[in-house]
């Protein structure tokens, strides 16, 4: 017999596998333990229901805390004033830098054979950051609390309050790397690659990204140093 009518290319048997049905508490649950599973359900489906929620939380956690530290000359000294803005700004254009990334996901991805749409991976990367939701939800609460007076309570709580930094730090940067591996389990999915591939892609995009922001600031530094 011959090979070639019993050999399937690994692409077709991933586009024939079925994926598996996964409520909203799946998707939320098993994305930590299975992300995979959890990234081709969303993948196969076009499963949008979560995706901008998603996007408007993180939007929001980006800018707010702008809006609190700055009053922009005057024009958000009001607390209120400053969470509102806050919010309506993040929810709008905060999930503008997550569009950027997988623009620029798309790009790097193509140079390596990937043909997966911008709105696919905008879509993948979003619920791939799951976890990092945590870290936002507790940043929003303390940017939150900042707008009341609590000099004399954290005062008297100074050791506290530096063990509970320090540990919300570790905690924000472990969802972080979880979310950066589920990130690249996802474009593995989406684009049909490999780990090796899916890496190489998510690490060029991230190339692309730093380079003009090296650029800018050695421009910025050089510029200084000549007037001295």
């Amino acid at each position: 017999m011959n090979n070639d009518n019993i050999t399937l290319d690994d692409n077709l048997v991933n586009s024939k596998r079925e994926v598996a049905n996964l409520s909203d508490s799946d998707i939320f649950k098993k994305i930590w333990t299975k992300p995979r599973m959890v990234l081709e359900f969303i993948d196969k489906k076009e499963y949008d229901k979560w995706l901008f929620p998603i996007l408007i939380i993180l939007g929001i956690n980006t800018t707010l805390g702008n809006f609190i530290d700055n009053d922009f000359g005057g024009i958000f000294i009001n607390p209120a004033v400053s969470i509102i803005f806050g919010v309506v700004i993040g929810a709008l254009l905060g999930w503008i830098s997550y569009y950027i990334f997988a623009a620029i996901l798309k790009i790097s991805g193509s140079w390596l054979g990937g043909d997966a749409t911008t709105y696919e991976l905008l879509r993948i990367t979003t619920y791939a950051v799951i976890p990092t939701l945590i870290t936002a939800i507790i940043s929003l609460a303390i940017q939150a609390l900042s707008l009341f007076e609590w000099g004399e309570f954290l005062v008297n709580y100074t050791q506290l309050i530096i063990f509970l930094a320090s540990v919300f730090v570790i905690i924000a940067l472990v969802l972080l790397i979880w979310s950066i591996v589920n990130i690249i389990v996802g474009i593995s999915v989406t684009q049909n690659f490999s780990i090796g591939r899916s890496i190489a892609n998510f690490f060029l995009a991230i190339t692309i990204i730093l380079i003009p922001i090296a650029l800018i600031i050695y421009y910025m530094v050089w510029t200084k140093v000549r007037y001295l």
